[in-house]
């Protein structure tokens, strides 16, 4: 082809044809040709170019004319080849700066937990001091003892010989001598006696004594205790086989260093001390709904959900269902025992019916309203037992039964009947409960939002005037959800109001 002629393909020879006619045509090698050509020229044209550059460049020095020498055209595919790993930088940076932060909170509660060991190596160095001074303390004492032990010894030797000098005696001139030597060794005797009963023992050595003695018992024991629940290898074991995957088989999707930390906390279990200290990982165990306090009796388990709103640990009402498996469980007689009741805040979830006109249907709306409670008294306790259901009663899904004074400003609303949920019923569950005057406190001025108890029922005052016609103890103060209320009592059918769940807010530390 370079020299215009191409040989026939069946003899190997050249040929002349007198006209285009006589050319045999193969249009498979037309196009080939076609191709070839245009491959030339481009060919040719890069090499023009090259001159071209390769003249602009003749004056100028070395280093002026690296940096400018083409090398080629990037390509569309490099481009996106490009592009693609530019992204996949940026992915990996983001996940790089993802699993700095997570070992940054890992590495400060490492810190938290190495300061807490301190702080408790401190606390034992100190008791060990307490100890070591106790114990030179009873050193001393039993040192004091002896003496005095060995100063009785030898009055009591004398003693002993008087009764012998007093066989021996044959003469009457030896009495008075040994009557003589008698009382005198009595009356060391004697005084021996009183100094060991105003000296011993000393109350403030023994006192010490015990109070050290029973509280490190206490301690051990409750070591004791806390190293059984703790069984370390039993967790262990569960996280390696949580973790652990067949070969062959298809690997979970890898957990966060935080999820893993409350992994091993929920297999582990937690304890009030840890709740109360709020670190992220006890937080994100709450906000996964893994954390429950349960209450054991004769009926079984009993369980209810803690949860974190707003920042404050809610303890819901206690149902008959059992906690979910592999959950981090807690006592909620150890939780309760962290109440003020002076002070203490519970919460009242409300639903109604809703309807909605554009769906045609129903559902259903969950209002929360918080009640602060105030003097600690049996009234208050009752209400808090029957909002957190520990006796296996409580305001869990009873409704409202009746509004007095609708639509005036001494408005009430009356619920809580535990017992019939229809006003009629429901005693009181406390024992040695006083009773309440069944007769209106006109002395006493109720005004909106207050909360009284009779019996069991709850009287929530929703009027904006003063209310003195009724007849109840005030255990406390509507803190908010007042228009909840106010919404609630407007209804048509108040017995549509129902108590959804309940509870109370655990006191920040």
């Amino acid at each position: 082809m370079k020299f215009g002629s191409v040989k026939c393909p069946t003899c190997r020879d050249e040929h002349k044809a007198t006209s285009a006619s006589h050319f045999p045509v193969s249009f498979i090698a037309e196009e080939f040709v076609k191709e070839i050509k245009a491959i030339k020229l481009l060919v040719l044209s890069e090499e023009s170019a090259a001159q071209e550059e390769a003249t602009e460049l003749d004056g100028k020095s070395d280093t002026e004319a690296k940096p400018q020498t083409r090398l080629g055209v990037i390509s569309e595919r490099l481009k996106t080849l490009l592009d693609e790993q530019k992204n996949s930088v940026f992915v990996w940076l983001q996940n790089g700066e993802h699993m700095y932060d997570q070992m940054n909170k890992y590495s400060i509660q490492l810190g938290n937990r190495t300061e807490q060991h301190v702080q408790h190596l401190e606390k034992l160095h100190n008791m060990s001091e307490k100890k070591r001074n106790i114990v030179q303390s009873l050193r001393r004492e039993q040192t004091k003892v002896k003496n005095m032990i060995d100063e009785g010894f030898e009055v009591r030797k004398e003693l002993t010989e008087v009764l012998k000098v007093f066989d021996d005696v044959k003469l009457g001139e030896e009495v008075g001598p040994a009557i003589d030597q008698s009382l005198r060794c009595i009356m060391e005797l004697k005084k021996w006696k009183q100094m060991c009963q105003v000296v011993f023992p000393h109350s403030q050595t023994i006192h010490k004594s015990r109070k050290e003695y029973y509280t490190t018992k206490r301690m051990f024991e409750n070591l004791n205790e806390t190293e059984a629940l703790w069984t370390i290898t039993g967790s262990e074991s569960k996280v390696r086989e949580r973790y652990w995957v067949e070969e062959g088989a298809e690997a979970p999707a890898p957990l966060s260093i935080p999820e893993k930390l409350a992994d091993m906390i929920t297999l582990q279990g937690i304890t009030v001390e840890d709740l109360m200290e709020r670190s992220t990982t006890v937080d994100m165990l709450m906000r996964m709904k893994q954390t429950f306090c349960i209450q054991e009796d004769y009926g079984g388990i009993r369980s209810s959900m803690l949860s974190l709103e707003d920042g404050r640990i809610h303890v819901h009402c206690l149902t008959n269902n059992p906690p979910p498996l592999n959950t981090t469980r807690l006592p909620i007689k150890d939780l309760m025992k962290m109440l003020d009741l002076s002070s203490t805040l519970v919460f009242l979830d409300l639903s109604w019916p809703v309807s909605i006109r554009r769906k045609r249907c129903t559902t259903t709306r969950r209002r929360r309203v918080y009640i602060r409670l105030g003097l600690d008294s049996t009234y208050v306790r009752e209400f808090v037992v029957l909002c957190t259901g520990v006796r296996g009663y409580a305001y869990l899904n009873t409704n409202f039964n009746k509004v007095v004074n609708i639509g005036t400003s001494k408005e009430y609303v009356v619920a809580g009947d535990y017992d019939l949920n229809t006003g009629m019923g429901g005693s009181s569950i406390m024992y040695h409960m006083p009773v309440v005057d069944e007769q209106p406190q006109h002395q006493r001025v109720y005004k909106q939002g207050t909360v009284l108890l009779k019996h069991c029922e709850f009287i929530i005052v929703t009027g904006s005037g003063e209310n003195r016609g009724l007849c109840g103890q005030a255990i406390g103060q509507v803190e908010s959800g007042m228009s909840v209320l106010r919404e609630a009592v407007s209804r048509t059918n108040i017995r549509d109001v129902a108590v959804l769940d309940c509870g109370f807010v655990l006191p920040n530390p």
